[in-house]
């Protein structure tokens, strides 16, 4: 729809809100009510724009993917599906909502009284909070946009490279985590958690063994690193495969912290399902813990008997 349709609708309401007090709205009411309006379709146009600006970024982004990959990854749709995943990972139509709609609704209420004394907020905290919310909607679909970058990466495999399932979670914010290979200068994992809490990505890494060396936290103006290399936590990557490695725990409390790599394996194939579905149909899943591990393909392979048997009785 466009901005002057949806403007439309919100003076449509705004006007069954005036007072009847007055038959006609005073000056300041009118002047008023011309600013909220002229933000809100201003704002509206913005949040287009960027959305416009996204959509094509993303267009581009995956049909060079396919182009470069033509044959021997995932295919068009695939790509188109894994994009889609992303938004919902990040509540992108949701949060659409708040950062444009609904912040159009709030800003936008008239002022209780339509006389000469109607009182209207000032054109600079206006301008300050549209600013805020028009921000908040481009983090959202940089993200997304990050994100889709890191996965299209994961369809240029080199050959002595593997597939790293990287689960780290953690209340702390501002981390930046490095995990490095061992006897290369090269090849080494480093990760920067968008937020607190479950940060779940696949990457690309050359096969090794890894463990994991340093976080870094910058909260200005104070600068902490946390060494890990101590606690001996290692994994390993093998080329072709993708390597379950863990999920990696982390908390500060009173400037002493604690780490922990859990074996959460079957929770991990579990959100590798939802999120990366194409993934687990094109590669092995090798276990980077305990490289002997049999679980894993058994685990598969039953979950795929069920889900034929499921299937076959759905069609009946």
């Amino acid at each position: 729809m466009k901005a002057a349709a949806h403007i439309a609708l919100f003076c449509t309401a705004f006007l069954t809100l005036m007072p009847a007090a007055n038959a006609e709205p005073s000056a300041a009411y009118l002047k008023c009510m011309k600013l909220l309006n002229g933000k809100a379709e201003a704002h509206l146009e913005k949040a287009d724009n960027l959305r416009r600006k996204f959509e094509a970024d993303i267009n581009k982004l995956v049909r060079n993917a396919v182009k470069n990959n033509a044959g021997l990854g995932s295919s068009e749709q695939q790509l188109r599906e894994s994009v889609e995943r992303i938004k919902k990972w990040h509540s992108a139509d949701e949060k659409r909502y708040v950062y444009v709609e609904r912040a159009i609704t709030i800003l936008s209420q008239p002022p209780a009284d339509d006389g000469p004394s109607a009182s209207c907020i000032d054109h600079s905290s206006l301008s300050r909070a549209y600013k805020r919310y028009i921000e908040g909607y481009d983090f959202v679909l940089r993200l997304v946009l990050d994100d889709t970058r890191e996965r299209l990466l994961l369809e240029e495999l080199g050959d002595d490279e593997g597939l790293v399932v990287i689960a780290f979670n953690s209340e702390e914010p501002d981390l930046r985590v490095l995990l490095n290979r061992k006897g290369g200068a090269f090849g080494n994992i480093e990760f920067t958690p968008a937020r607190p809490g479950e940060h779940f990505r696949v990457v690309r890494a050359k096969a090794g063994t890894y463990y994991w060396d340093r976080i870094n936290q910058v909260q200005y103006p104070y600068k902490r690193w946390y060494e890990l290399e101590h606690f001996d936590f290692e994994f390993v990557v093998e080329a072709g495969k993708l390597n379950y490695a863990g999920v990696f725990m982390f908390e500060v409390a009173k400037r002493r912290y604690a780490v922990s790599l859990k074996d959460r394996l079957v929770i991990t194939l579990a959100v590798l399902g939802q999120r990366y579905p194409e993934l687990i149909d094109r590669y092995e899943i090798a276990n980077g813990l305990n490289p002997d591990d049999r679980f894993t393909e058994y685990y598969l392979s039953e979950k795929r008997l069920a889900s034929a048997a499921s299937s076959v009785d759905s069609s009946e």
